[in-house]
């Protein structure tokens, strides 16, 4: 595999060969000062540009960085700016997420702190601090943000509830692998944020928390991915409700909101009351 070295200079050689390019930006985890990369690690590029429409026009760019195994196109919309972004997953392991974006409206990715410049071929850019992840650090939740996901966790925990007593397994892990556990991250992300006066960052989906939280706290999440029979399903489900039940007494002290009305002991024993009740099939 080439070295992170090796690519930058791909990158930069690439840009200096299209006049279309006028700035080179690297940001993501790969210029995270809290982050040990590897080589796993994306490469996430902006090509800032004064049109993009001949890349999207002819592909034969993609190859400048190798042997190419699969890759996605997608457009994106920020800040009424719409703009491709390719993820291009090459044989040899590197990943290189290139996006292109209108140079006239650079100054709004200049706004992730998490952001180098590879090359300023118009030396637009004159004074950008060093690379932190302050862009990401969590934020204290408003009240109501808060007790809608507080009430959201423990609505649809019951959903799931309800899938596993009807066998549907597939509905009852969506509901339990993607609503809940959302709102149980972000729960658990809040709680970190406190802990850590709120200049932390947990990463996309949590991938930092263990890193992060008490050593007995994490053990105690690891459970609740345990189980596809059903056995195993309840116990994850109670041990995530009963984490929730304490960081939810905790966090209302703590952010100085009224405890939530939502009554997750209650939830409990209908939880265990759908799970006493005979199997049945769903329709």
């Amino acid at each position: 595999m080439k070295t992170s070295a090796d690519v930058l200079n791909q990158i930069i050689s690439f840009a200096v060969q299209h006049d279309s390019i006028r700035l080179v930006l690297l940001n993501g985890s790969r210029v995270n000062p809290h982050i040990l990369t590897d080589e796993f690690s994306d490469y996430d590029v902006i090509f800032a540009v004064d049109s993009y429409q001949s890349f999207i026009d002819d592909l034969s760019w993609i190859a400048f960085f190798g042997n190419l195994l699969i890759h996605q196109l997608n457009y994106c919309t920020e800040n009424t700016i719409e703009f491709p972004i390719f993820l291009l997953q090459y044989r040899d392991g590197v990943r290189i997420d290139v996006t292109y974006y209108p140079v006239a409206e650079i100054d709004y990715k200049l706004q992730d702190s998490l952001t180098r410049v590879l090359l300023d071929k118009d030396l637009r850019i004159t004074d950008l601090d060093e690379p932190s992840d302050r862009s990401y650090w969590i934020k204290q939740p408003p009240e109501a943000e808060y007790y809608r996901i507080v009430n959201e966790f423990w609505w649809c925990i019951i959903t799931v509830g309800k899938g596993i007593a009807r066998k549907e397994l597939c509905y009852a892990k969506y509901m339990y692998e993607s609503i809940v556990r959302e709102c149980f991250l972000k729960i658990v992300s809040w709680y970190c944020g406190y802990e850590h006066g709120w200049k932390i960052n947990i990463g996309k989906y949590g991938r930092f928390l263990q890193k992060n939280l008490p050593n007995e706290l994490w053990e105690r999440i690891k459970r609740t991915y345990n189980g596809t029979d059903d056995q195993g399903f309840w116990e994850s489900i109670y041990q995530l409700c009963h984490i929730v039940i304490e960081l939810e007494s905790y966090l209302s002290k703590a952010l100085g909101y009224p405890e939530s009305q939502e009554n997750g002991r209650e939830v409990i024993g209908f939880l265990k009351s759908l799970e006493e009740r005979p199997a049945q099939n769903s329709v």
